[in-house]
This record gives C-alpha cells, structure tokens and sequence, in this order.
C-alpha cells in the first residue's frame, strides 16, 4: 500500500509507525480500520452544509447503502446544536464552506454537546495544519470534497466506530506536516506519565475503545475512563482524538507499536 503513495524511505518509516499506531492501513482510498465490516444496525446521520444543494447530494451518495440513513439535515451551526442535543444520532458529518477557525469552532462546539458522537469534515482545504486543528478539535475523520462516494461511506462508517480515518490524499501531506512540526516543549515528556497513563495511552493511539482497553489491561472501563481524564489533563485536551494526535506530533511511539 505504501507503493500507491510513492513515499520515500523515511516517510515509509513514519507512515508505517501512524498506520500501527492509529491501528488502520489503506483501503479504497482511506486510512481505516481493518474491520470494515459492515455495521449491523442502521448508523443515523446528522449532516450540517451550509450549502442546501451539497447536503441533498451528501444524503443521495450516503443513503445508497442501507444501513446508512441521514436523519437530519441542517445549515448552520445553531441548528446543528439544537438537533444534536435532542436527538439520538451516531454520526455528524459537516460539509466544511467556511474554513478555518469557524469549522473548527463548530467542530467544538459540537463535541462540547455530546462528546462521545463521532464527527467527520468534509472540505476543500487540504492545508495540513487547518487538519491538525479539525483534528486536535475532536474530529474523527477529514475527507476531501473530490473524494470518491464510495470513500464517504467507508468513512461513515469508520468513526462510527470512533476511529480516526484520514483519506489517502490528506495523509501524506499530513505526515510530513507532522514530521517537520516542532514538539511543544510544554508538553509533560512520555517518561512522565505513569507506566498505567502510558500503557492506556498506546492502546489509545491503537483506536481501541474503552472496553477494549479495560479487557487488555484486565480492569474495569471505570478505572480506564479515570486514566484517561487524568491524561487528558497532563495533555491539556478533551477529547481522544485530541490525544492520540498530541502523541503522534510528540513522538510518542512506545516500541511495542513501532514493532508490530
């Protein structure tokens, strides 16, 4: 897979050490999951466009597989926080039409509601460090509006099930962005976390839920869900989107995941 995208030797290196970190490799196009297995219970899908023409054709391309349905179709982003807070959805996907810091305030102000809804963008902006805000503002996925349909489904369903997916085309740019960006000296350093913070912390970047952590760990999904607010805290974010990418920027690839 590395092949299709022509990246040089290190950037094979760097590319292979997201890819396991983030638990995902290339499939039509998109960094996903290698459980693409279809979901069985119908995903509900909130899309937000200020656009009505693009949402229409959003809901067209997303409702040709049935186990997708678009509940509800919104313009701004008042009316996607009044829908998101009385309504049960799986997924929010945002067509991004005004970029920069708005889409990144309304990604935020979205997770702020119910942080535990998956969010993806759809967008033209491609510029690295505008997905870096799109994702450190807790966003699962990011996909460019010349996407093929089929990658918008996959996608769909990718954080659905919480993971962070990014399209193939973003990808690259991404881990060079992330390979040149300067480490935040404000950070703690990795050897500062507790062994516990740190194993919680590489099952994270894994995309592994808090269930899953818990059963590897052998404690309960509470005593996971304090260790990670206390990572959160050290790391100055709030969500696990924000996190895995605050390690990655950090170099924080513990050897067991470099290995694999």
């Amino acid at each position: 897979m590395i092949g299709e995208l022509a990246l040089s030797h290190e950037h094979a290196i760097l590319y292979n050490t997201i890819r396991v970190a983030l638990g995902s490799f290339l499939i039509g196009g998109c960094l996903i999951s290698p459980d693409d297995r279809l979901s069985p219970r119908v995903i509900r899908i909130l899309i937000v466009s200020p656009l009505a023409l693009v949402g229409e054709g959003l809901r067209l391309l997303i409702e040709r597989d049935e186990d997708l349905r678009v509940s509800e179709l919104v313009m701004n982003m008042l009316e996607a926080a009044e829908t998101l807070r009385h309504n049960e959805l799986d997924v929010v996907t945002i067509f991004d039409e005004w970029g920069g810091s708005d889409c990144v305030a309304l990604v935020q102000c979205l997770k702020s509601i119910k942080p535990r809804v998956p969010l993806m963008v759809i967008s033209r902006d491609l510029n690295p460090p505008q997905v870096q805000s799109i994702l450190t503002a807790g966003a699962n996925g990011y996909l460019p509006l010349n996407a093929d349909p089929g990658d918008l489904r996959r996608m769909v369903y990718a954080v659905s099930r919480g993971e962070l997916t990014l399209h193939r085309t973003i990808a690259r740019g991404f881990l060079d962005y992330l390979a040149n960006a300067d480490v935040d000296h404000s950070l703690p350093s990795f050897n500062e976390l507790s062994p516990r913070e740190q194993e919680v912390l590489a099952f994270l970047v894994q995309g592994m839920s808090d269930q899953e952590i818990a059963q590897a760990l052998f404690l309960s999904v509470r005593t996971i869900q304090s260790h990670l607010n206390h990572l959160y805290a050290k790391l100055n974010v709030h969500t696990r989107t924000e996190a895995a990418v605050v390690a990655l920027r950090a170099g924080w690839f513990p050897p067991s995941l470099d290995q694999k």
